[in-house]
């Protein structure tokens, strides 16, 4: 059965309009990364925004504003309907009336990037690709190893020198190809590239694959969803390439052109003092640069040149958003702050995003009343050997 609503993808450069279920998903004319676009309009008019709601499901009860075409496609591990959690301490330690935590760990694989996997593997089963690569720090490789492995379609990852064990371990258990790149994600990105022009597969990277996009902007969706369809004020996202923005930015936008709210969130991102392209490029004005030794506990913010880099900064920009680094020791203190008073444990890239509030707090960019919602992207346990040394210490 079809009744999605997707168009065409169209290119984010020079706007060429280009089918959706073909496997090029770069611009055939230049080259540049591409989005989804839906019929809005007739969308507006088809779909019960209250019967969504009641339907109670998770990321596919959104399937008309996403890009299967063919519902049999579909391959759903009941990923998504996470839960936005109002702030039972931290809030009121900040002085902040209205703080909630959007707990993506609670997906199958234990992250948020179980929304982007879905979407993705389900729309290469449509276009019957022969494989995909990813370049990832862990989450996103961890997540596409499970639902390809389902799909019996081929997934090799690349990952990174800081990926965590636990990760490795879903990828080994999942059956995938773990390709170890040496170096920065520009390296690994390299070693990707080649591994598709070799064995003919298909980037599941950020931005060349739109369909990334397309499963987290539903995040936006159940944020405004349980804000009785309104948007927050800001939501922080902690940052290495930038999808996460990307899809909040794409997802509230279509939530105005449907009529379901009626403005945009700002969006700030957080990134690690070591790898802090965006920021600093937000921050100065000037053109994005690469970071040089990206070194992290928080491997997942850790995109040394993200190619959607100048795309995010001009969203900042737009939406009124700021941005800001953190330290790992930050980043440390913040897990143990959300264990102990939220009972929340987070791996240290969703750390990062308490860490970044209260420097935006201290800045003075984040008012008392404001209604806040931070991005709490991935499960502690999967980073547990970074955090046992540093119990100890603080124990000792």
């Amino acid at each position: 059965m079809t009744d999605s609503f997707i168009r065409h993808l169209a290119c984010m450069g020079c706007g060429h309009a280009q089918d959706d279920m073909s496997t090029a998903l770069r611009c055939e004319r230049c080259g540049h990364y591409m989005q989804a676009r839906y019929d809005l309009d007739r969308a507006a008019g088809a779909i019960d925004r209250d019967a969504i709601t009641a339907s109670h499901g998770g990321l596919w009860r959104f399937r008309r504003l996403l890009p299967v075409r063919d519902t049999a496609a579909i391959l759903s591990l009941a990923e998504g309907g996470t839960p936005l959690l109002p702030s039972r301490q931290i809030g009121a330690s900040l002085g902040m009336r209205n703080l909630h935590f959007k707990d993506l760990s609670r997906n199958p694989t234990g992250s948020f990037k179980d929304y982007s996997a879905s979407t993705c593997v389900s729309k290469a089963r449509e276009t019957a690709v022969r494989g995909i690569v990813l370049v990832s720090g862990g989450n996103g490789s961890s997540a596409f190893a499970a639902y390809c492995g389902v799909a019996g379609i081929p997934f090799h990852a690349v990952t990174l020198p800081g990926s965590y064990d636990a990760m490795r371990v879903q990828l080994a258990v999942y059956g995938a190809i773990d390709h170890r790149a040496e170096g920065t994600s520009v390296e690994a990105g390299r070693l990707a590239r080649r591994l598709a022009e070799e064995h003919g597969l298909i980037d599941a990277g950020v931005p060349a694959n739109p369909y990334r996009v397309e499963g987290k902007k539903v995040i936006g969706y159940e944020i405004a969803e349980a804000l009785g369809w309104k948007a927050p004020d800001r939501i922080v996202c902690p940052t290495a390439g930038g999808t996460g923005i990307m899809a909040l930015y794409k997802g509230f936008t279509e939530l105005m052109a449907l009529g379901w709210v009626d403005r945009m969130p700002a969006l700030d991102c957080i990134q690690a003092e070591s790898c802090r392209p965006i920021v600093d490029a937000w921050r100065t004005g000037e053109p994005m640069k690469g970071a040089e030794r990206p070194d992290s506990i928080a491997v997942g913010l850790l995109s040394a040149k993200p190619e959607a880099g100048p795309h995010v900064v001009d969203i900042m920009r737009r939406t009124g958003g700021a941005g800001t680094i953190v330290s790992d020791d930050e980043i440390r203190a913040a897990q143990l702050q959300l264990a102990r008073h939220e009972g929340l444990l987070v791996e240290p890239s969703s750390a990062a995003a308490l860490a970044g509030l209260r420097r935006l707090r201290a800045e003075g960019r984040i008012a008392v009343d404001e209604t806040v919602v931070l991005m709490l992207t991935g499960s502690g346990l999967k980073g547990t050997e970074l955090l046992l040394p540093h119990l100890a210490a603080v124990a000792g």
